[in-house]
């Protein structure tokens, strides 16, 4: 089945030329598909609330329940916290290479996950989960 959605998009313009687009509206009419771990989207109609910081990053998507989203300087995401209150938190190296993922589940002062990335090898909470191999 093919998703049917309406968009709603903020061109800004800058000499002439487009410059960026940001989502300010959404609206999935199709059924959601009921597969778990699915990254469908919900059916439902969003008329606003997706927000952006002054670098042009998304900062919020009631879409998919995001109440806020946080970027470093290299406008890479440091966190992202759910209207529920879960948090995920990364962590990357210097040159911008994903180190961490961190999720704290609602109102825990804790971890509940930890995956960590050295390079091919993924880790989760300590323990040895994936390995990343290329075809080139």
């Amino acid at each position: 089945m093919i998703d049917k959605h309406k968009h709603n998009f903020r061109v800004c313009i800058y000499k002439g030329k487009a410059i960026d687009n940001q989502l300010i509206g959404l609206s999935e009419i199709a059924p959601t598909v009921l597969l778990e771990n699915s990254l469908d989207m919900p059916q439902g109609h969003w008329p606003s609330g997706f927000y952006y910081d002054r670098n042009g990053n998304q900062i919020s998507d009631p879409s998919r329940v995001i109440f806020a989203i946080y970027y470093n300087p290299l406008n890479l995401p440091t966190g992202i916290t759910m209207n529920s209150g879960a948090r995920f938190d990364y962590l990357y190296s210097a040159a911008g290479t994903k180190l961490a993922e961190i999720i704290y589940e609602p109102d825990a002062s804790t971890p509940t996950v930890r995956r960590d990335y050295a390079g091919i090898f993924e880790f989760e909470n300590s323990s040895h989960m994936k390995t990343k191999i290329s075809n080139h």
